[in-house]
């Protein structure tokens, strides 16, 4: 379920056509980023993995959320699984720090 900005809730799955498949994916990493530590309540730091889940999003909240996991990565490791390279692009525009590995 998702609330709207006028109070209104919609079932994520009746939400087609209504917002774009990239705020969807937005609102899928942030509940899980949100129940990180929940995962792991005696401390100790699971790592994020994401495959191909920052792909329809826009250069700008791509940014903003590396960042965020940059943070994160401070406490965990985190691993982004991709075969775009304007997702290495976009990382190096944004001057995080990573290791590439090519498989």
């Amino acid at each position: 379920m998702v609330e709207n900005y006028d109070g209104g809730v919609l079932d994520f799955d009746d939400i087609e056509g209504t917002v774009s498949r990239g705020t969807k994916e937005q609102i899928f990493l942030s509940l899980r980023l949100a129940m990180l530590n929940r995962f792991d309540p005696d401390g100790d730091k699971l790592p994020v993995i994401l495959d191909e889940a920052l792909v329809n999003w826009d250069s700008e909240r791509f940014t903003r959320l590396m960042k965020i996991l940059n943070k994160i990565s401070a406490e965990r490791q985190v691993f982004m699984f991709t075969c775009h390279d304007f997702m290495v692009v976009n990382a190096d525009t944004a001057g995080i720090k990573y290791t590439k590995v090519d498989i």
